[in-house]
């Protein structure tokens, strides 16, 4: 037997373990890449939530039954309906979403309201963009019932929430 061919032989097994081990190490590690999120976008949840809050806030222009105290939801009060009520009652410290309200009567605009209307105006032209500095931009429709005096009457509410993205 030849020492020279035994070692020779050997190292051909050990080149093809170790080719295979480096293969298996790259797609493990591609794999991890693939499946990690290093990003969130939450932009569409922060509109959703601020379209809840707009809507069932009972400090916004939700109408608030006199008796029970309690908001009801989809039915909107239109002494409460204004922009600066709305902008009173959600809060930030930097402004982190704006919107747009607007009640309709058959078919017709009846009365509208905003929040953080400057900001709106500021964050209305990149929605639709990409990447830092762009807005995202949440609709919304759906019939409501108002109070006007003492009467209730049915109309239809179009919601647009404006977020920044981050």
């Amino acid at each position: 037997m030849n020492k020279k061919g035994i070692v020779g032989e050997k190292m051909v097994f050990w080149l093809q373990r170790f080719i295979f081990i480096i293969i298996a190490l790259l797609a493990v590690w591609l794999l991890v890449n693939y499946m990690v999120i290093t990003k969130l976008d939450s932009d569409y949840v922060e509109a959703e939530v601020m379209f809840n809050r707009l809507m069932y806030s009972p400090n916004g222009f939700t109408y608030t039954d006199p008796l029970t105290h309690r908001a009801i939801p989809g039915v909107i009060d239109l002494e409460k309906f204004t922009s600066e009520n709305i902008d009173k009652s959600i809060k930030f410290g930097k402004p982190r979403a704006a919107a747009r309200l607007v009640l309709y009567r058959d078919g017709a605009e009846m009365k509208n309201a905003s929040l953080n209307g400057q900001w709106l105006r500021r964050w209305s032209p990149r929605i639709g963009f990409a990447g830092p500095g762009a807005s995202v931009l949440l609709e919304k429709e759906f019939p409501v019932v108002y109070k006007d005096g003492e009467e209730f009457k049915t109309g239809l509410l179009k919601v647009n929430v404006v977020v920044p993205k981050s």
